[in-house]
Formats: C-alpha cells, structure tokens, sequence
C-alpha cells in the first residue's frame, strides 16, 4: 500500500515540525488539546516514509516512525516505574523496543503484552529533552536475553551461534544474503538472525536500517507475526522529567486476568502509568489506544480518547521546583575542533555543580553531554567517549575544560587513568 493510502486510511495528517513538548504546570495549551495533537502527530511518523534522515548515515528512525516499548506494571505498586530501566537492561547496557511505519507493520508486540510507553524520533523530540541511542535493529524478534551482549553473538543451550553477530561484519548487504543467514539449520531461526549495526559513525546505516525493513517484509506472514526490534542504550533512572516519552499505549487487545473486569484491555496499567508520571514530573502524557493490524493488508491506527485519560490539566499553573540533590546543569558549553588534520577533538566546559558530583550522578551527566553533542556529525564511539568522559571528570575535576576524542579506543577505567583519559 503507497503512502496516498496510508494517508487516506489514517485521516488527514499535515507535516510538522520537531514534536511540541506534552503538558507541564504552565503550557499554553490544555492537556486536551495536546492529546489529540500528540495523536495526529504519531498518525504523521506513521506515515512518514523517509529513507534517511538527511544523509545515509542518518537512519529513518531518527525522524519518522514510532518507537514503542512494551512494559509490565510492578505486582506491588510503587516497586519501580515503567521508564525507568528495568533490572535486565540495566545489567547489560541495552533496551529493547518496536519500530513501527506504514511499511513496518506486524500484529501484536513483545510477550503478547498490551501497553506501554512511545519515545519521540530522537531528530523531532522536543527542546530538553534526552538524546537516546539506537545500537542496532532486528527484522524480528532479537532474542536479546540468549545473547552474550546487546546486539552481540547468540549462545543458547550453550551452543554459540557465529552467524547471530553484527550483520554488516558479515558482508550482508542483499536480502538474499540476509536470508541465507536466517535459513541456516537451526531449532529456531532467530537464533541464527543477524543484527543491522545503527551505531553512530556506521557507514550506510539508513540502507542497512530499509534493508531489515524489507526483510520483515519478504518474510511475508511469519514476518507479520512477529514483532522486530530494536536496540536502544540503556538511559539512567531517575530521567523522568526530560526522558522523550510522547505517549502511554494500551492496545486494545487480549485480556489479563489481573485486570478490573470492564475495564478496556490494557488501559487499567495505562491509566496508572500517566498518575505515577505526573505525580514524579507535574507532566501529563496522554494515553493512546493503539490498534493493531487485523491482517497484513491493514495497519496500525492511533486514537487519542478522553474518557481513557485518568489525568487533565489546563492552562497558566505554576511551574513544578527543580529536583532537589541533583545539578541544575552538568555541560556548560561543548565546541569541536580538528586535531592532526582529520580526526575531531571535543571540548567540554564542566559546570562547577559537575566536578564534585558522586558516583550515583555520573550517568545524568553524561546524559546532558549526549542531549549537547550526541546529534553532532563528529560524535560516534559512544562507549570510548563516555569512559574519557568519566575519567576526566574522577581523575581531573578541576581542569577548566575536558577534552575527548571519537576516534580513541574504548578500554577499561584502569587503562583509561593509565593514560591520563585518553587511550
């Protein structure tokens, strides 16, 4: 189905521009008003069909589609939030999420799960809000939990699967190359599925990201039946207020025995995920009824829905206080520069706030330096940086600028002290 349909079938949608922020104690218009914004903007990313985002190392992810990640409501209430990171994705580094386009569609997502939480593209989220990375992307499911690493080399039942590792390390650049990877004799297929390696600085990452794209595709209804995946770096708690959260989903499919009788699929866990954010953040999230595909001809639609909002806010309240014991700013400023002629060198101005932080605030600040530079030409080589970064900042605290380099190997703390931060 081309794109004119799509339109057609979803309702009029116009382009826009970057994503307005969602509802805060003084936004100039009411949470209403912003729920039926928010869902005319996903029926837009939806449709938007980009093959980069500007250049092919720029994948579409960055600026059409949505971005969904299925989440499960704590069995004892208060035990944890959805967005924080949950207890696995913490321990290995990366999160898992869906990608869904007009042209990316399947018909129920991760565990058969019915709700959860929409990041904004990470090229339209809004003015504040944190920059997340995208590591790597699967046709299907990942099967991330059998794999030695996020996006790395399945080992299940003990047997390694050499074939399981990046996609581009093996020369695959043809769906018939992909698929003589998935074809391999194996119990499952995706033990055997390769990952598209969507780090920054990976060349071609916007034709490898519409490669795995038309493999779910030609895989024609198993690819339907099952979700893909995405692999996201795993964000510090705590983020809440400038985590990129554009929408509460439920999908109003399949029924949980734990769940109120008569109350719509999924909207009970909805409804408590939008009370829980606004009490952490004074920000209200609308909620959303995402409704799946029917069949592989159908697709997916996005319905804002008063009466499903367990939270509404108007205009002109007094704006939230700044969370206590944290630094109202880590990054004062950030310039890059050419070193030996073609290699980038990035300065970063520390606040004073930053160099006598503990440990516990490491990731927030590093968080701030990725909101700063993150999108830049020059940033790839996200682990190397980040562990120059936290050396300079435990070993050189009061330097009045830090300097890192994309190009530098990532190697452990210890080595990293070794060579006064930069290996």
């Amino acid at each position: 189905m081309n794109r004119l349909k799509v339109l057609m079938l979803l309702g009029c949608v116009a382009a826009s521009a970057p994503g307005l922020a969602q509802w805060a104690p003084g936004s100039p218009r009411s949470s209403l008003e912003d729920g039926n914004a928010t869902a005319a903007d996903l029926r837009y990313n939806y449709s938007t069909g980009n093959t980069h985002c500007g250049d092919s190392g720029k994948p579409p992810f960055l600026c059409s589609g949505i971005l969904m990640r299925v989440t499960q409501r704590p069995k004892n209430p208060g035990a944890f939030r959805i967005w924080d990171p949950s207890p696995t994705s913490a321990r290995s580094g990366g999160t898992s999420f869906s990608y869904i386009r007009y042209d990316a569609r399947f018909r129920s997502v991760a565990w058969g799960f019915n709700d959860g939480l929409i990041m904004y593209p990470q090229d339209r989220r809004p003015a504040g809000k944190d920059l997340l990375m995208v590591q790597c992307a699967y046709s299907m499911d990942g099967w991330n939990w059998f794999r030695n690493t996020p996006c790395g080399t399945m080992v299940y039942e003990g047997v390694v699967y050499p074939h399981s590792r990046s996609c581009q390390s093996q020369g695959v650049t043809t769906p018939q190359q992909w698929l003589g990877i998935w074809n391999q004799p194996a119990k499952y297929p995706s033990l055997n599925q390769c990952a598209f390696d969507m780090r920054r600085g990976v060349a071609n990452s916007a034709g490898y990201f519409m490669l795995m794209l038309q493999m779910k595709n030609m895989l024609g209804a198993n690819g339907f039946n099952e979700q893909n995946e995405l692999v996201l770096t795993t964000w510090p708690a705590g983020r809440a207020r400038t985590l990129p959260i554009q929408a509460f989903f439920y999908m109003p499919v399949g029924v949980p025995a734990h769940w109120p009788a008569g109350v719509p699929n999924g909207l009970a866990a909805a409804r408590l995920n939008q009370k829980e954010f606004r009490a952490d953040t004074g920000i209200i999230v609308p909620i959303v009824r995402l409704t799946p595909p029917a069949n592989i001809n159908d697709h997916f639609r996005f319905d804002f829905i008063v009466a499903d909002q367990a939270e509404t806010g108007s205009t002109g309240v007094v704006p939230p206080k700044p969370v206590p014991g944290r630094c109202p700013r880590y990054i004062d400023s950030v310039k890059w520069g050419a070193i030996n002629g073609n290699q980038w060198s990035l300065e970063i101005k520390p606040s004073t706030c930053t160099r006598t932080i503990a440990a516990d605030q490491t990731d927030l600040a590093f968080q701030e330096l990725l909101n700063k530079a993150g999108s830049d030409r020059q940033w790839s080589n996200t682990n190397s940086m980040r562990r120059q970064f936290v050396c300079l900042l435990t070993t050189y605290p009061t330097k009045a600028s830090w300097f890192i380099e994309p190009h530098r190997p990532y190697v452990s703390h210890e080595a990293a002290v070794k060579a006064n931060c930069n290996p």
